[in-house]
């Protein structure tokens, strides 16, 4: 998560026009991950240990000129959990459990 200045919140990617709380932390393998996420490919080995988090909020979800802002309520955040490296940040529905 960011601080993109006094008063302004999100996570990577993302403003949020609200403070953003975190759903929840979890530590998971690349395999596991996947199995939530089937887009999800980050090319490291099915074992390794990655954290994911989940978030609220009220995002901004841009794309290229021309196209409309989208509103989000979930955003995440995935990153290696040995190297602390950010691999992955997205919004919009939340995965399944």
């Amino acid at each position: 998560m960011h601080t993109y200045g006094a008063g302004q919140y999100g996570i990577e990617g993302y403003p949020s026009t609200t403070p953003v709380n975190i759903l929840k932390i979890e530590f998971l393998t690349e395999q596991q991950l996947r199995a939530r996420m089937p887009s999800y490919r980050s090319g490291l080995p099915d074992d390794t240990l990655l954290c994911f988090v989940q978030c609220s909020g009220s995002f901004t979800v841009t794309g290229p000129p021309g196209v409309k802002p989208m509103a989000a309520s979930y955003a995440m955040e995935v990153f290696d959990a040995h190297t602390g490296n950010g691999m992955m940040y997205g919004a919009g529905p939340a995965p399944k459990q």
